[in-house]
């Protein structure tokens, strides 16, 4: 494999996690200032803010999937 693939992985990577941690960040921005247009949460969301959220199940899910490529990657002998 070419030595560009190896880079795109590190990029994506790279560009996955700083999305994951500027999302931690505004999703605390937006849980300090208390909008009034906001209507009330179902108590299950409520308790399970993070595994509810389809956002953050995105990353996690990418960020699963690339490094299950890369242990396949490397399985076959490729790194």
């Amino acid at each position: 494999m070419s030595q560009y693939v190896y880079v795109f992985l590190l990029l994506i990577f790279l560009t996955s996690l700083v999305s994951l941690v500027y999302t931690f960040k505004i999703g605390q921005e937006v849980d300090r200032v208390k909008g009034e247009y906001d209507g009330e949460v179902n108590k299950v969301v409520r308790s399970h803010h993070i595994m509810r959220n389809p956002v953050f199940l995105a990353y996690i899910i990418g960020i699963v999937l690339i490094l299950g490529y890369v242990a396949y990657l490397m399985a076959q002998g490729g790194v």
